[in-house]
């Protein structure tokens, strides 16, 4: 055996413990072994983590963006974007065609020259022929025409027809010797007009113009029916666009607000809006609609709405102007839907437009596993208990072995002295002897033998003397090192 093992279990056989003080902090330290086995390593050794999910922050999923335009009345401030919003559309002339006429005359005391050109009349009794053409400003048009003799609704008699320039000689003599005639078959005497009917073609058009010949007695007076192209004319309509990334206008200045509002996250196909005029005391619903897209755009007149919430503050006798404006508008699709609200509001001469609840979130989940206990520190505390158990049951069995051992020897030495017994009287008095061979001594010199008895761990000799106990304890032995 080594040194060190000697040594130690000499120390061991030294300790001034009872043997049921070490027996009971053996008990002890089983009950503790027992109760961090079973409270601290057992569930370390059989636990099972748990994987679970927490909220670990947010992100946005859904996103509509607002931007606004006006339509503003002309005005020195600002100089807006001019934006075509419709037509005028009216029939106009596009081509006027005039009557080209001129007549050769008979001697008379009137003119002095044989052609008179252009007259809105001539006399009767002073022309040998009339001509009477079509013409645009002094130029003769070609076409297609017939020369009628027209019975003021009695009759009409086709003439003669012809193809090229509309220029048609008309000899007045003849033409009134068979109006005449026509008058006394019929028995009718009724205003007699030729009637040049003509087909010109202008461009991609065509006109139907009709030359008047009206035989009046002493005058022949002429007229152009049908002379005027008339032709659908557009002219366009404009308006003045702001844009304003305050989204703010001056309220004097505005015609129409349009919001577009357009997706910037998400996924969505379809739209709903809703358009209220909103009081302390009211909500009036006053436009409503639905786009298939996501993208809206809203045109808000805001002449109209005004001119609604005068009527509304007459109803109710209130007076709440210019009014709140409230838009709520819903966002579907594949994405979680979205709910903004616009507001048009009034405040120091302008209309603002603001936007709230434009954007949706949805939480980022982390998943989390619960972590095995350590059950390092109750190992090495069962450990510790362990070496302290080992420690306490070592001690108390060496000391009985000791005992019996020294109880051994001391029979072998001090044979003829010692007498065993099992019981050990309540001594009223004890002295304490250091030693046994003290103890031998004085068993010797008083002739009273030394009574011995082993129990409890240790060995006590002790010779009784006139009421007085001489004793040994072999606890004081190994207190005081010696054997």
């Amino acid at each position: 055996m080594k040194r060190s093992n000697v040594k130690s279990m000499r120390n061991l056989r030294a300790l001034p413990i009872d043997r049921r003080i070490r027996m009971g902090l053996i008990v002890a330290l089983l009950l503790a072994m027992a109760v961090v086995g079973g409270v601290f390593i057992y569930p370390a050794m059989s636990y099972v983590p748990h994987t679970y999910k927490v909220i670990d922050g947010y992100r946005t999923v859904g996103l509509v963006q607002l931007t606004t335009d006006a339509i503003i009345t002309p005005n020195e401030l600002y100089n807006g974007t001019p934006l075509l919003v419709g037509y005028n559309q009216f029939r106009a002339p596009i081509l006027n065609l005039s009557l080209v006429s001129w007549a050769t005359l008979k001697p008379n005391f009137l003119f002095s020259q044989s052609t008179l050109y252009n007259s809105s009349f001539y006399f009767t009794n002073l022309v040998n022929t009339l001509y009477v053409g079509i013409g645009r400003g002094n130029t003769t048009l070609s076409g297609n025409y017939t020369v009628y003799l027209n019975g003021s609704g009695y009759y009409v008699k086709n003439l003669f027809s012809g193809k090229g320039p509309i220029l048609v000689p008309i000899n007045v003599s003849a033409v009134l010797n068979l109006s005449n005639e026509i008058n006394n078959q019929l028995g009718i005497s009724p205003p007699v007009q030729v009637d040049i009917r003509g087909s010109v073609s202008v461009g991609n058009q065509t006109i139907h113009p009709t030359a008047e010949v009206l035989l009046d007695g002493s005058l022949l007076r002429l007229n152009l029916v049908n002379g005027t192209l008339y032709g659908e004319v557009r002219t366009p309509i404009y308006q003045y666009l702001l844009s304003n990334q305050q989204n703010r206008y001056f309220a004097s200045m505005v015609k129409d607000v349009e919001l577009n509002l357009s997706q910037i996250l998400g996924q969505y196909d379809h739209v709903d809006y809703t358009v209220f005029i909103v009081t302390p005391v009211y909500e009036r619903l006053i436009q409503q609609g639905e786009v298939n897209s996501s993208n809206v755009l809203i045109n808000l007149n805001m002449t109209s709405v005004n001119a609604i919430a005068n009527v509304l503050n007459e109803e109710t006798g209130t007076y709440y102007f210019p009014p709140t404006v409230r838009v709520d508008l819903k966002f579907d699709g594949p994405s979680p839907s979205l709910y903004p609200t616009v507001y048009l509001n009034y405040s120091n001469g302008l209309i603002g437009v603001s936007i709230l609840n434009n954007s949706v979130q949805e939480p980022i989940y982390a998943t989390i596993s619960t972590h095995k206990p350590d059950s390092t520190p109750a190992i090495v505390a069962e450990l510790a208990m362990a070496g302290g158990l080992g420690f306490m049951f070592l001690g108390t069995r060496s000391t009985m072995v000791e005992a019996r051992n020294r109880t051994r020897k001391l029979m072998s030495k001090y044979r003829k002295l010692l007498v065993k017994t099992n019981d050990v009287p309540n001594f009223q008095r004890v002295v304490e002897v250091k030693t046994v061979e003290e103890l031998a001594k004085y068993s010797m010199m008083t002739g009273k033998p030394m009574l011995v008895s082993e129990g409890e761990g240790e060995v006590r000799i002790w010779v009784h003397e006139d009421g007085v106990v001489y004793m040994w304890r072999e606890g004081n032995s190994i207190g005081n090192g010696k054997t």
